[in-house]
């Protein structure tokens, strides 16, 4: 089993990303982890109805591979 971790926005804050990288350390000696960073979606109000109903598959962010929840 592998566990991926899609994220949306990058962390500025100093704390936050040490505490992640050490979490992401630490959860690496047991399952194979990944972490993708999704940037944010700037000027919403300029995306068309379609696109913002689809999401991320319309906008090409997330497309190579498949989720499964």
């Amino acid at each position: 089993m592998k566990i991926g971790l899609i994220v949306i926005g990058k962390t500025d804050a100093g704390y936050f990303v040490e505490a992640i990288n050490e979490y992401k350390n630490r959860l690496t000696h047991y399952i194979p982890f990944e972490m993708e960073v999704i940037p944010d979606i700037k000027n919403v109000k300029n995306l068309s109805e379609a696109q913002q109903k689809d999401g991320p598959e319309t906008l090409g962010i997330c497309g190579r591979r498949s989720l499964r929840f």
